[in-house]
């Protein structure tokens, strides 16, 4: 009798207890912890989503609509230079679903093969995709990426199913050479998945993906959520390899994974306007800046990613965590039943201190226990008053 599944716990669910004492002693919460959208949908998104002259009572095209695949190849062009055709696209219904089901549709298609490798500090649901599948999940250094890749050994590589790279990532917000990846990929006939939803968020060269010319063996996962503060409206799309692209459309109609109408046409909206996404950018980038102050003024060293708008920093041992106490976390939290590690005990400290919450790195990876993630998601002048403390 095999063992029964059990569900890793959610990651952000640890943080729960905390908040409510960080509640109880300031009167409202900071929440830097998650990386969710709080600032308007452009205009014309809102209007098209709130349009029920047009609401469908039909069931709304799975693979996307004509329109909403047109918007995305447009956009994709706009921004990157690469053009390429609706047969590369598909629509999902928010990236993350879509990143949590992957590995268990790729199994049907790559029956033989059993291995998803990942960063080793990465957004958690590459780990859940794979375990959700019952396939094995390997990582590689995130800063030693190509090197690992390469030291692979070829029965270990016959038996990869995918490979995700994020650039810019989260949570370190490293940029990566994705030509020399991909070429990778491509000679050992690998699915490289290049997660690009902070592409626009480049904050040292012009944004850049892994398509171009040649797609095999390469898919590109975009998503409207941080490009256009929508992540309630559900709308990501997948590109690239025509043959993976078409498996999956298919397969996706089967299972009624499907974009609800209103959300379709509002994503045409954001995917049309080129200029909103300028005004954003501006706006995280200058709640970095705060950030790094006020981390700064706390003793921490905080830097500018090259990308994304997540802080990643490096944390030191400090006389101020020795009052923090097991007790100021989750009392169930399994992770630390028998002592803080460094991420926690700073992530406690900090939001008993000062009223803001952040995510240990240990939620990206083992190797993030020495590091804290900062999501620059409040308001600008709230971040300012920060400095105030």
């Amino acid at each position: 009798m095999s063992d029964k599944f059990v569900l890793s716990e959610y990651p952000y669910d640890r943080l729960n207890h905390l908040k409510r004492r960080i509640v109880e002693k300031f009167g409202e919460v900071v929440d830097l912890s998650i990386g969710t959208p709080i600032d308007p949908s452009p205009k014309g998104v809102r209007l098209a989503y709130s349009d029920l002259s047009n609401t469908e009572v039909g069931y709304p095209p799975s693979v996307g609509s004509g329109e909403l695949l047109l918007s995305t190849s447009n956009w994709l062009e706009f921004v990157t230079g690469v053009k390429i055709g609706s047969d590369e696209i598909g629509s999902c219904v928010g990236t993350k679903e879509f990143i949590a089901l992957l590995p268990g549709f790729l199994k049907l298609l790559y029956p033989d093969k059993d291995t998803v490798f990942g960063p080793s500090l990465s957004y958690p649901t590459y780990r859940m995709g794979a375990e959700l599948a019952n396939l094995k999940y390997e990582t590689f250094d995130q800063d030693h990426v190509l090197e690992d890749l390469l030291a692979l050994d070829h029965k270990i590589l016959k038996k990869i199913l995918c490979i995700y790279i994020n650039s810019p990532a989260n949570p370190t917000g490293n940029i990566y050479d994705l030509t020399a990846i991909k070429d990778f990929a491509q000679e050992n006939n690998i699915l490289l998945v290049s997660d690009e939803c902070y592409m626009e968020y480049n904050w040292v060269s012009e944004p850049k993906t892994i398509l171009g010319k040649d797609n095999r063996n390469v898919l590109a996962v975009h998503s409207l959520s941080k490009r256009s503060n929508a992540a309630g409206i559900r709308v990501g799309s997948y590109c690239g390899d025509k043959s993976v692209v078409g498996f999956l459309k298919e397969i996706r109609k089967h299972a009624g994974l499907m974009i609800p109408g209103p959300s379709q046409r509002a994503a045409v909206a954001a995917y049309s306007d080129y200029e909103h996404i300028k005004l954003q950018r501006n706006i995280y980038k200058k709640r970095l800046e705060i950030l790094i102050k006020f981390f700064e003024n706390l003793g921490l060293q905080a830097d500018m990613p090259e990308g994304g708008f997540y802080l990643w920093i490096r944390l030191h041992d400090d006389p101020r965590l020795e009052n923090i106490t097991f007790s100021d976390t989750e009392p169930l939290d399994k992770n630390y039943e028998t002592e803080l590690y460094l991420d926690q005990s700073w992530t406690n400290w900090i939001g008993l201190n000062t009223g803001v919450l952040v995510s240990p790195g240990s939620f990206y990876g083992p190797t993030g226990v020495n590091f804290i993630r900062i999501a620059a998601v409040a308001k600008t002048d709230r971040l300012e008053r920060l400095l105030e403390i």
